[in-house]
């Protein structure tokens, strides 16, 4: 976990829940990385998705993949090294 960047406000706020939930029930974050641990998050809307998809002409490059609500369990599962399933 160490030199991973969390960037935004939302990927933070989803690391510091995950770190919360994983310490409540006895399990150290770094005891678990690189694990086959899975990631599944429901979630129902991304204001900033919104936003940039406004006009999609102005959209440059890859600028929107950070902000569709697919990403966050990705987000998570580098920051953990999460191997998935």
């Amino acid at each position: 976990m160490a030199g991973k960047l969390v960037t935004s406000l939302r990927d933070r706020s989803i690391v510091i829940v995950l770190f919360y939930h994983l310490f409540s029930i006895g399990t150290n974050p770094s005891s678990i990385r690189g694990s086959k641990t899975g990631v599944f998050i429901g979630a129902s809307a991304s204001e900033a998705h919104e936003m940039w998809a406004v006009d999609p002409q102005k959209t440059v490059g890859y600028s929107m993949t950070g902000c569709t609500r697919s990403m966050f369990a990705n987000r998570l599962s580098y920051f953990f090294d999460f191997k998935g399933t």
